[in-house]
């Protein structure tokens, strides 16, 4: 197993990002989620997802996300095209800035990819705030027994306060959809189990998952 410097992974990655044309605080951004990532063994939403964002099509490294409607108890925005990362994490740099009296529900729609959202909760936790973040996805995953996707992976992340805050960031699904996109990524095989074919046998290969000939399981 080869060794890599942080600090020179770091490097790499914002060089990475600034060349698809994110300014250099998101750069930065994008390259502290990763190696935060990395580091707390969620590899799936790791260095890799920087492979991956050179092939989104979709990416506008200079759309911004926009307040739509706020009340005390609700804020919604819509991310406007921006990318997932930055996008909740300037979001909810806003909310931040005028944290409630009570709870807020803060809504952003459209905004993808999240990556791992125990960042997102932490940056609650850091303001002193229980902070309970979801997401919604796509169906991905399939009943125990196969079939076609019915349910997102609708990863689910609870933070509490504390020294250090306690976290519990869990996905629905035997693999997270980014562990599935790492695995393309390599070329590797599916860990055994964490994909089902249509008739419920084993599926190894994340190209199928990612083509919806196969699905994830529960």
């Amino acid at each position: 197993m080869s060794r890599v410097d942080i600090d020179q992974l770091r490097a790499v990655l914002e060089q990475r990002a600034a060349g698809l044309g994110f300014d250099r605080g998101r750069a930065a951004l994008l390259a502290d989620h990763f190696l935060d990532a990395e580091m707390r063994g969620a590899s799936g939403h790791g260095a890799e997802r920087m492979r991956w964002l050179h092939g989104f099509d979709a990416l506008q490294p200079d759309a911004r996300p926009q307040l739509t409607e706020r009340h005390e108890g609700l804020s919604r925005w819509h991310a406007n095209g921006a990318l997932g990362y930055p996008a909740l994490a300037e979001v909810l740099a806003a909310e931040l800035s005028r944290p409630p009296e009570g709870a807020r529900l803060v809504v952003v729609s459209d905004c993808f990819p999240t990556g791992r959202l125990g960042y997102f909760a932490e940056l609650g936790t850091a303001a002193g705030m229980v902070t309970l973040v979801t997401a919604t996805s796509t169906p991905r995953i399939v009943h125990p027994e196969g079939g076609q996707p019915l349910l997102g992976t609708n990863p689910l992340c609870l933070a509490l306060p504390g020294s250090p805050a306690t976290v519990i960031d869990v996905s629905m699904g035997a693999i997270t959809y980014g562990g599935v996109l790492k695995a393309a990524a390599t070329g590797r095989p599916l860990p055994p189990g964490s994909a089902l074919r249509a008739d419920g046998s084993d599926e190894s290969d994340a190209s199928e998952v990612i083509a919806n000939r196969a699905g994830i399981a529960p």
